[in-house]
């Protein structure tokens, strides 16, 4: 190992190593450096420490080198740390074995390591004891003031702490689930950093889960759930809508300072008259909402004249409307006639369960949107106030598009179109012009809605099957006992 002096209290050889001059090095001819690698002051390393017996001589007739420590490239020995090739009694023999150390290894300060093997990337705190023969796999971590006993083998990815030593956690487990479960499709079978492949141990389940359409049925599965259950909400719903009445005379709707769920209910209404009049299934096919009506009463006073008084009292009274449309159509006496059962009817349920979960996405997604404009406004007008407003600013309202600010322009629609539909339906018109765009939005509405349960859907598929399968490399007794016999 050639050497070129400079004026620090370093040595720097040609491979770009740092060796302190204070450190001791015994048979500097049987040590390897990589290169770029920090011998920091009062380390020992004992490369005298050699397999006797090798065999091997020089030209001159002397016994050749023989490698006692190899240590890779960008390594880092702390101070007062022992490097001390392992030893073994083998066959009666007592002989010593090298020490192979890989690139990126950091060793604290006061260490004494022994160890067989040391892989890539690991990390070994202060005061630390690394008995003889241990084998330390690539990016594991030795907590400080640890002590490894002789012949123990440390799993890849895995701290260890105490006395004796044992994994206490996966290093960096948060990082490697957050890796895997990237945008990037390759994160999830290879590290983003290194690009080194991961190997598992197939499971049942994560053969399940890795299947092509796993997502897709998961999709379903949550859609079809989420239909069943909000389909019992949608009748109750649908009987709420009835009781808004049109005013007298204008047809106008009246104000209301919230009404979300009549927009809705109003668009529910219309997609369950069109799914059911396809079904033969007249339920809330015809219009049955309330109105008002002008009732004139004729009545003569009792009282004996010569003239008798007549009296007439003119009054608004509201009227069920209870048409019949839907019913002759299909050749019934009433709509009450026309209604499905069995598989039809569990048809029909899911999909006003859908539509309503679907449009309730849409105008939630509304009030947040208006949330947001109303704070980017305050923000920019009064930053004092605005500024501490949670969730001010456009990237905020790009990444909550799950709340359903995609859909919340179709509910701008179902607003503006629904008093034109309830004018239409009034008149007993099963189909118009005015429910096309209401059965529409809705439709949209469930295509975003399922969209963003597919997404969901996705996720939960990474997060299980980072949960199920082994991120580390085999870890069986027969690759450790592998390990062990390539040592000896």
């Amino acid at each position: 190992m050639s050497r070129s002096s400079t004026k620090s209290a370093c040595i720097q050889t040609d491979t770009g190593n740092l060796v302190s001059r204070s450190c001791v090095i015994c048979g500097s001819s049987n040590i390897v450096l990589g290169g770029k690698s920090i011998l920091q002051p009062g380390c020992i390393l004992r490369g005298d420490l050699r397999r006797a017996g090798a065999g091997a001589t020089t030209a001159g007739g002397r016994e050749a080198a023989t490698v006692a420590i190899a240590m890779g490239k960008y390594c880092n020995v702390g101070e007062g740390t022992v490097l001390r090739p392992c030893y073994k009694t083998y066959k009666g023999v007592f002989t010593y074995y090298p020490m192979k150390i890989g690139d990126y290894v950091t060793i604290g300060a006061n260490s004494v390591v022994e160890a067989a093997s040391i892989g890539n990337g690991v990390e070994i705190g202060k005061g630390c004891i690394i008995g003889p023969l241990a084998i330390l796999k690539d990016i594991c971590r030795i907590a400080a003031g640890a002590v490894v006993g002789a012949g123990t083998i440390v799993p890849s990815l895995t701290e260890c702490a105490g006395s004796p030593a044992r994994p206490s956690r996966y290093v960096h487990d948060g990082c490697l689930l957050s890796w895997r479960t990237s945008v990037k499709a390759e994160s999830f079978y290879a590290c983003p950093q290194c690009g080194a492949r991961y190997r598992f141990r197939t499971t049942p389940v994560s053969s399940l889960l890795a299947r092509t359409y796993s997502t897709h049925a998961l999709a379903i599965l949550i859609s079809l759930g989420l239909a069943i259950l909000s389909g019992f909400l949608a009748d109750p719903l649908l009987r709420l809508t009835e009781h808004e009445m049109l005013s007298f005379g204008s047809e106008q709707l009246p104000h209301h300072w919230f009404d979300e769920h009549l927009a809705a209910g109003d668009a529910l209404r219309e997609t369950a008259s069109f799914t059911g009049f396809l079904l033969r299934d007249c339920t809330w096919s015809s219009a049955r909402e309330p109105y008002w009506e002008q009732e004139m009463t004729i009545s003569e006073d009792p009282t004996p004249l010569p003239d008798p008084v007549i009296n007439m009292n003119i009054q608004d009274v509201k009227v069920r409307r209870n048409l019949t449309n839907c019913g002759r159509f299909w050749r019934k006496r009433s709509d009450d006639e026309a209604q499905v059962q069995g598989v039809r009817k569990a048809v029909l349920h899911v999909a006003r369960g859908f539509s309503l979960s679907s449009l309730a996405r849409a105008f939630v997604g509304r009030l947040v949107r208006q949330y947001f404009l109303l704070a980017i406004t305050l923000r920019m007008v009064l930053p004092s106030l605005g500024g501490k407003l949670p969730y001010n600013s456009f990237a905020d309202l790009i990444s909550a598009s799950w709340l359903g600010i995609d859909a919340s322009f179709f509910a701008d629609v179902i607003k503006m179109v629904r008093r034109r539909a309830k004018v239409a339906r009034s008149r007993d018109q099963i189909a118009s012009w005015w429910q096309f765009p209401l059965v529409m939005c809705t439709f949209f509405t469930a295509f975003f809605a399922f969209r963003s349960i597919l997404s969901f859907s996705q996720r939960i598929v990474k997060a299980a099957l980072a949960r199920v399968e082994s991120l580390v490399i085999d870890l069986s007794e027969e690759a450790d006992s592998v390990e062990r016999e390539k040592v000896e």
